[in-house]
């Protein structure tokens, strides 16, 4: 008798914690908790590029291998990271350049990446160019209400 009382006592727990709940709001009128933004507060730039050529090279199955960015000091990286975007570091030293290249901006969007890879076989080396091109609008807030 007592386990079939511990049994209903579990099994009604059970119903009451499946309880669902109905909200009256609607997407509509719930408030925003962030900033909004009106197509006046910011100006929308134009398509801008940005161009990265890497130099890499392999030997002995990929054991030993070296990486050049051309027109790049290797001892100082420079890399411009883009949340929400998985850039890896070639793309991120375009992105760099082209924040370098318009400092006006606040934000970018509208990324696009395009890459052309060639490979050269040597006798013991195998030789890697890639070229990475960045595309992007950048975004420039309105400060002066």
């Amino acid at each position: 008798m007592k386990r079939i009382t511990v049994q209903l006592l579990a099994f009604s727990l059970l119903f009451a914690a499946c309880k669902t709940t109905q909200s009256s709001m609607s997407k509509n009128s719930t408030p925003f908790p962030g900033m909004t933004v009106s197509r006046a507060d910011y100006k929308l730039s134009k398509d801008q590029t940005a161009d990265v050529e890497i130099r890499e090279w392999t030997t002995l199955f990929k054991k030993i291998r070296g990486v050049k960015t051309v027109g790049e000091n290797k001892h100082i990286q420079r890399q411009g990271v883009v949340s929400g975007y998985g850039l890896d570091a070639a793309s991120q030293i375009a992105v760099y350049k082209l924040l370098e290249a318009n400092p006006s901006f606040d934000y970018l969007t509208n990324i696009r990446v395009s890459k052309e890879y060639t490979k050269k076989y040597m006798v013991l080396f195998t030789r890697y160019n890639t070229k990475v091109k960045v595309t992007a609008k950048g975004i420039t807030l309105n400060t002066e209400k």
